[in-house]
């Protein structure tokens, strides 16, 4: 077994892998641990495929995959341009059969925790789970007086999460073919770069020429969103980016989005980015200021 810098080492057998990659430097980092692995890898920005063999998996921000496998890491491509996330590797012959052993009550066996979420395909998706969400972003963001200690408590908690989560929860046999998954992501770099543009699964099934029905079961199974869905969250990002970067009012960022409407994109807005665009607006000038 290869094992990366102590540094990054938690507990016996589970590490912790800040990662991030944009296309300027290509870089990631330098890592390769072998043995009986479970991997829990968090998207917290952009996207990233991780091929198994001839199945490939898309993650994008909020989803957390899960898999049992025997190298860190896998094959993976970042062909969007931008990925950031968070990793924890658990090597299950190093790591306690139980974690009660670190903390009383915290009942967690690793490797069954594991072959509950994954089942027979050894892999599992988890996508915009709010709770893992929030200890990921807690993960990140950790004081340095106490950092050691904050993300072993945090790691815990996770484990402890996941333990207990209901397998329905889980996306199992999400895996598509490479074919599939190139229809799909095509068409979700064909939405992300047309933000401003009006367009409907018609439009992508003959832009693709792809059934409409198989369009959309691929995207789902990819991105775990409908078209329209991600449609929406495609413009109300860019609109976002609108909203701080110039002076142009609302209504005049509705219009260049296709809204006549000024609360109908209030509303889409709010739904998308938690906050109106008034507030978002802001919250934007606010943390320029500081």
């Amino acid at each position: 077994m290869t094992v990366i810098s102590s540094a990054d080492r938690i507990f016996p057998g589970i590490w912790l892998i800040p990662e991030s990659y944009d296309e300027k430097t290509g870089r990631l980092p330098d890592i390769d641990i072998r043995g009986s692995l479970t991997e829990i890898c968090y998207c917290a920005e952009g996207r990233m495929s991780i091929s198994i063999g001839e199945r490939s998996f898309f993650l994008m921000e909020g989803d957390l995959f899960v898999a049992i496998g025997d190298r860190f890491p896998p094959e993976r491509d970042f062909s969007a341009g931008c990925f950031r996330g968070t990793t924890v590797v658990i090597d299950t012959d190093l790591a306690p059969c139980c974690l009660s052993c670190i903390l009383e009550d915290v009942d967690v066996e690793p490797k069954g925790m594991a072959k509950r979420l994954c089942g027979r395909d050894g892999t599992c998706i988890i996508r915009g789970d709010k709770g893992i969400a929030q200890i990921f972003s807690e993960l990140c963001n950790t004081p340095e007086n106490y950092r050691k200690g904050f993300i072993k408590v945090k790691i815990l908690e996770l484990l402890l999460v996941l333990s207990a989560m209901n397998c329905q929860d889980c996306r199992r046999n999400q895996a598509l073919s490479k074919t599939q998954a190139a229809a799909a992501e095509k068409t979700a770099s064909y939405i992300a770069e047309r933000p401003k543009s009006k367009m409907t699964v018609a439009d992508l099934s003959r832009q693709f020429n792809i059934s409409q029905s198989h369009l959309q079961n691929a995207f789902k199974s990819v991105y775990g969103v409908t078209i329209y869905s991600y449609i929406k969250t495609m413009k109300m990002r860019s609109a976002a980016r609108r909203l701080i970067e110039t002076e142009l009012s609302v209504l005049d960022i509705a219009a260049e989005y296709g809204y006549d409407n000024a609360s109908k994109f209030a509303s889409a807005f709010k739904q998308v980015m938690g906050i109106s665009p008034a507030e978002y607006r802001r919250l934007g000038f606010l943390r320029a200021a500081e």
